[in-house]
């Protein structure tokens, strides 16, 4: 008899820990973290060098606001000017790839060691690191 309570107890658990199971959020998609929905507006917050030194970010570093835009452009905003291109995200190599309008023959490219909703690092290929934060 006790048998039969515990099998019936855990029929009745069992849509629970299924709707459980399904309510797990998968893992986000990197193109949405950086860009949202249609954009997102990002700042430095902290900076280090090749060696792991803080930088203090410079007063242009900290005005300057970056845009992505979820179709693939971006735009840089900076002293009152603005810069624009291309960007793209290569998850399996975890890199954002940045290709100005003005400079077609250069694509900067950058590991992305952090990405949520509001915070990403980047790391440069000379060595240092930028962390940036939604604005």
């Amino acid at each position: 008899m006790k048998s039969v309570r515990h099998y019936f107890a855990l029929l009745l658990l069992l849509p629970f820990l299924v709707l459980a199971a399904c309510n797990n959020k998968s893992e986000e998609n990197p193109r949405q973290l950086i860009a949202g929905e249609s954009s997102k507006v990002w700042k430095a917050d902290k900076e280090t060098n090749a060696q792991g030194d803080k930088e203090r970010l410079s007063n242009t570093e900290e005005e300057q606001r970056m845009e992505f835009y979820a179709n693939g452009t971006f735009q840089v905003r900076e002293a009152g000017a603005f810069q624009g291109g291309r960007w793209n995200y290569n998850a399996t190599q975890k890199e954002l790839e940045l290709t100005f309008d003005d400079r077609q023959d250069v694509k900067e490219v950058f590991h992305v060691q952090e990405l949520s909703g509001n915070k990403m690092t980047l790391h440069a290929a000379d060595g240092s690191t930028m962390k940036l934060k939604t604005d």
